[in-house]
């Protein structure tokens, strides 16, 4: 399955389709990582949890830009993993 994903929204790329909205809590930060915990609060597995680990480049365009949460192509930050569980 191929997933779009521009923060706060993944698009499913699948038979089913639809897209999922996120909301995003304050990242946790250790080195040049962040953990971003949320809720899908509207669309496809709405109610679920979600994780979210991103990494950038050590410079501070890249560090601001992923800590806000924007998206992925505004950004120098590369989503590791996204996890949706119930």
């Amino acid at each position: 399955m191929y997933v779009a994903y521009v923060a706060p929204t993944v698009t499913w790329n699948d038979a089913t389709g639809g897209t999922s909205t996120i909301s995003w809590s304050a990242p946790t930060v250790g080195g040049q990582t962040a953990i971003f915990g949320g809720t899908v609060t509207d669309g496809r597995y709405a109610g679920d949890s979600a994780t979210k680990v991103t990494s950038w480049i050590s410079y501070l365009g890249g560090v601001v830009g992923c800590l806000l949460g924007a998206p992925v192509n505004n950004t120098t930050c590369l989503v590791d993993s996204l996890v949706l569980t119930q």
